[in-house]
């Protein structure tokens, strides 16, 4: 994926973030996300149950709201699945993050806005050299030493068998 794609899912994934933070602050807002299953349940009643929870917070969301989700849905589908993996990656990380983890990414992305274009220039250079180093300190490490549990059968300690002369 080529930088100038990536900032744009990385700005996507700011705008649906801070999109869900504010939808959480608001007076009408829905449930928390933690009263949203991940998974459907098989449950035909929890389903029915789910459906109706999930109809009640639709209908109280306001219309600039579920204009901004129907579009942003609308883009996902869209999008190549690699991407759309990305960005739903994001998301999902956007929504386990702490309170301390949140207050942390927006004071980041403060001082981001603040920068110059040269400033971000650098930052992205410093940034990537980083990686890079890290990459090639992770890559020199050597491969770990893994021990046999113990009472585990291995080739080296198999047991014997005593009548057909040492083979199991």
């Amino acid at each position: 994926m080529n930088r100038a794609v990536a900032c744009g899912v990385c700005g996507a994934c700011w705008l649906l973030a801070s999109a869900a933070f504010a939808a959480k602050s608001a007076t009408n807002r829905p449930p928390a996300e933690t009263d949203w299953p991940s998974r459907l349940s098989t449950n035909a009643e929890e389903q029915v149950a789910l459906e109706q929870k999930l109809n009640e917070a639709w209908a109280a969301l306001p219309l600039k709201n579920k204009l901004m989700l129907m579009r942003s849905q609308t883009a996902l589908r869209a999008m190549p699945k690699e991407e759309r993996q990305f960005i739903e990656e994001r998301i999902n990380r956007f929504l386990a993050m702490n309170p301390a983890e949140r207050e942390q990414l927006k004071r980041n992305q403060q001082r981001w806005n603040k920068m110059s274009p040269a400033e971000r220039e650098q930052a992205r250079a410093a940034y990537e050299k980083h990686r890079k180093e890290f990459a090639e300190r992770t890559r020199k490490l050597p491969p770990p030493v893994l021990e046999p549990l113990a009472g585990a059968v291995t080739a080296t300690n198999q047991p014997t068998n005593p009548t057909t002369g040492g083979a199991p």
